[in-house]
């Protein structure tokens, strides 16, 4: 590695640590010609996505675009950004495992409201409001009826009501 100050091609770790889930590792530098101290970050490279739109034009997959639109979705929902950010991580785990280098919007819209429905249902209905463009009520009900129908999950979140009923009254 160069030092950046410098420009000597020999320096040597003095410390490496790994980040982001060991995703990433952070090393520490020194030159021993300027013996000037530095950080470098060395991360997997991963090949460019690039999204098919509707009307066949091409354009580089952009993760802001997507967690905007989980952002949106979960307005005043008890989702935290964690959790939005890694509903996004885990849609490019599966492009990265499948080795994706060209994806449809409807698929990558598919992939988002699949990983949405799992973590919360009113955010999965916003998402598909905007995604799928409803166009009226019908529409609407349509969806939620498709979500009531599909198996009720054992993790999924209760609210307030559902909680401890004798608990509830006893405040």
């Amino acid at each position: 590695m160069k030092c950046p100050y410098c420009g000597h091609d020999k320096t040597s770790v003095i410390n490496s640590r790994p980040i982001n889930n060991g995703e990433s590792v952070k090393r520490r530098r020194s030159c021993p010609n300027c013996e000037a101290r530095y950080w470098t970050l060395e991360t997997v490279w991963r090949q460019p996505i690039t999204v098919i739109k509707k009307n066949q034009s091409k354009q580089p997959y952009e993760r802001n675009k997507i967690l905007k639109g989980l952002v949106r979705s979960s307005e005043k929902l008890k989702l935290s950004m964690d959790d939005l950010e890694r509903v996004v991580d885990e849609i490019e785990q599966d492009l990265s495992d499948e080795m994706v280098s060209e994806i449809t919007s409807e698929r990558l819209g598919n992939l988002v409201l699949e990983k949405l429905k799992n973590l919360d249902e009113v955010a999965y209905i916003r998402f598909a409001a905007v995604y799928r463009r409803f166009s009226d009520i019908n529409t609407f009900l349509e969806e939620i009826s498709n979500l009531l129908e599909r198996e009720p999950s054992s993790e999924a979140p209760k609210s307030l009501d559902e909680e401890d009923p004798v608990a509830n009254h006893r405040q």
